[in-house]
């Protein structure tokens, strides 16, 4: 068989943000997608078995054999350079601290440690090799493995798991800080290119920088866990009452701040002459373990919490907008310093950037003005969902490294529901109170009426691959609208009025509205707007005058369209894109999920494919909350496979042994009574 008949699958099923992709042996990916797009969990935290079994089904549609699944992590690693500092502080002796790591990594037990039931083995090596060490050296070491041990048991359990249920296939584990830099890298086009990959973490490290050329990557730096600037964004985010998923809205909170809490925190990160991130404790942020465990995290002491105040995410005050601005500050700061440092390497003109702290489009934009790098490139994915594809095309790369590699076109990957084009299938699919419309030129209604400020949420096509809506699964609006934000927000939207909307603008006209020095297919640069054009676009420039743009030409052709004709009667070439999706919702995927969300929504029209939907009347609107969960129950009925959560800890995890008796109870518990399942 010919390599143009065999694929690989990519997943990501680490901790968040899970997904499946397949990709043929030439590198191109010919599906992607999280698996919260069908789940409505937002930022899913499941083995992605709903969208691995769709990539098996389109590999046989295709004729393709799948060669293997290949999974963005490395169990091993996580017994890396963390656990190595902690063995070597209580043994210092490091003859038996490498027998001691290649003893646990080659056990093979399959069995999670535990500070009671499951201990002997470790007691058996130091017995056998003759190290004699004391119970507060014993107890110390078995603390330490309720977390570095039991988190590569976990991973190892995982692999298991998806073999067990797809037995047919090899599984290959690749590095997660390596997924997140080839998913960018061998999209990019680039021939050589440095990388910088910084998230919350992967199995050990939290920042990497690599240096690539001709397929063969090189780590330059690594900083280790749990010294990492995305948790540290992520504890921001926690601290102002929201989630994990929710760091854009910090983000978006910055505009209204000013960097009075940055003196607290900026001097506790520091990048070495390595180009590793360094941390200093102050009274202010420490670093101590999750409670009952050895799982270190970073955390704000009572005395910085005091300053912030009490918060309520429903109403903000202005400390808890200047904390959102000094974080900013901090991780735009960090991340120009490490991009630097690379390029002093001289080593390439080139930069790709990845990881969570990717999705950060002003720090993107603060490396892009300031670092003064030829080339940038940020993958559409950067978060935990684009390692299915970096995983998957890490093992192509790796096996032939003469693969040519070209720039990704698009990043519609995603659900393709070939029926948008047949009339009387969505017909039947319409509730009484909608109708198509007999439109001569659809793209130059809609844009008339957007002109009217009517709103127009768009299905269309393969869905898009990462968190932001590009054009197939869309709402547009008038950028020219004074009072639009205020109505997408609270009437349409629902979610809080200080979120801003990005413009979406022809890619000829960009330079003449918005600050931008290149094209941004992808919503990841923010950059600020151009003074003259400010009042003429103000849905779209947020209160620090900035815009997340997004730049479009003719192959993402439904905007092209509409914005051409937009242009024609306001002579403004911008309109506001935002996703098809209510707050709390995940983006629509479906032709029932955009009809539904198009029923529940304050919004105009809904255009299917070529076809123009309308209200004849609007219903009640059902409470959101019920509304969200019924599609997360039309999933579930859909879905065959069980729901494996990746997050939870099981009471192996813990060191106390009265926690470990009441967790252990609890899991009996989930897994017989609840019918809760996780990786135990």
């Amino acid at each position: 068989m010919k390599n143009k008949n065999k694929a690989i699958i990519g997943l990501s099923t680490f901790v968040h943000d899970s997904s499946s992709c397949l990709v043929n042996f030439e590198g191109k990916v010919l599906y992607a997608s999280a698996e919260e797009r069908f789940s409505n969990l937002k930022s899913d935290s499941h083995i992605p078995f709903f969208t691995l079994k769709k990539c098996i089904d389109i590999a046989k549609e295709k004729n393709l054999k799948v060669e293997k699944i290949a999974v963005a992590y490395d169990p091993n690693l996580f017994l890396g350079e963390g656990f190595s500092k902690k063995i070597h502080f209580i043994l210092n002796d490091k003859k038996i601290e490498k027998k001691f790591t290649s003893y646990l990594l080659n056990f093979n037990s399959g069995k999670f440690f535990n500070m009671i039931f499951n201990n002997k083995f470790i007691k058996n090596f130091f017995v056998k090799n003759n190290f004699y060490i004391n119970s507060s050296q014993e107890r110390k070491i078995f603390e330490y493995l309720t977390y570095f041990y039991n988190s590569m048991i976990k991973y190892e359990k995982v692999n298991k798991i998806i073999s067990n249920s797809f037995p047919q296939y090899e599984i290959v584990n690749v590095r997660h800080h390596l997924a997140h830099a080839v998913s960018a890298y061998f999209n990019s086009g680039f021939k050589n290119s440095n990388i910088l990959v910084m998230d919350g973490k992967g199995e050990d490290d939290t920042i990497t920088l690599f240096n690539a050329k001709n397929n063969r990557i090189k780590e330059i730096s690594k900083t280790s866990w749990p010294v990492s600037m995305g948790y540290f964004y992520q504890l921001v985010t926690f601290t102002l009452n929201y989630t994990i998923g929710d760091e854009f809205k910090v983000m978006g909170m910055s505009a209204y701040g000013k960097n009075k809490f940055l003196k607290y925190f900026k001097d506790c990160f520091r990048v070495n002459n390595n180009g590793k991130v360094n941390f200093f404790e102050n009274e202010y942020l420490k670093i101590k373990d999750f409670p009952n465990t050895k799982y270190e995290q970073l955390y704000f002491t009572n005395k910085f919490l005091n300053k912030i105040g009490k918060v309520n995410k429903n109403k903000f005050n202005q400390k808890h907008f200047d904390l959102a601005k000094s974080t900013q500050t901090l991780i735009e700061n960090i991340g120009l310093k490490l991009s630097l440092f690379i390029k002093n390497k001289k080593l390439s003109q080139n930069l790709c950037i990845s990881g969570g702290c990717a999705l950060n489009g002003l720090m993107n934009n603060h490396i892009l003005i300031n670092s003064k790098y030829k080339n940038i490139y940020v993958f559409s994915a950067s978060g935990d969902d684009g390692t299915s594809v970096g995983a998957a095309q890490y093992i192509l790369m790796k096996n032939n490294l003469k693969n040519k590699r070209k720039k990704i076109d698009n990043v519609f990957l995603g659900h393709d529901d070939l029926k948008i084009k047949d009339k009387s299938y969505i017909e039947k699919k319409l509730s009484n109170n909608l109708e198509i419309m007999d439109i001569d030129d659809i793209y130059k209604f809609s844009a008339e009426q957007i002109s009217e400020n009517k709103v127009i949420a768009i299905f269309n096509g393969p869905s898009e691959f990462g968190p932001r809506a590009l054009g197939n699964r869309s709402i547009i609006a008038n950028a020219l609208n004074p009072n639009i934000k205020k109505d997408l927000n609270i009437k349409i939207k629902l979610r809080e009025p200080f979120r801003p909307f990005a413009p979406i603008i022809l890619k000829s006209d960009t330079k003449k509205y918005f600050k931008l020095k290149k094209d941004s297919e992808y919503m990841l640069f923010i950059c600020d707007t151009v003074k003259r054009y400010r009042n003429k676009i103000p849905g779209v420039v947020h209160k620090d005058n900035t815009a997340r743009v997004q730049t479009v030409d003719k192959s993402n052709y439904v905007f092209y369209k509409i914005l051409k004709e937009f242009k024609k009667i306001t002579k403004i070439p911008v309109m506001i894109n935002t996703s098809f999706n209510i707050g709390g919702e995940a983006i629509v995927e479906t032709i029932d999920d955009a009809i539904n969300s198009f029923n529940q929504m304050d919004i105009d029209y809904l255009l299917i494919g070529n076809f123009l939907i309308k209200k004849k009347l609007k219903l009640p609107i059902k409470d959101t909350k019920s509304f969200i969960e019924n599609r997360k129950k039309i999933f579930t009925e859909n879905n065959r496979y069980k729901r494996i959560d990746l997050t939870r800890l099981n009471y192996n995890f813990y060191i106390k042994e009265s926690k470990i008796i009441k967790e252990k109870a609890k899991d009996i518990l989930k897994k017989t009574i609840k019918g809760g399942n996780f990786i135990s």
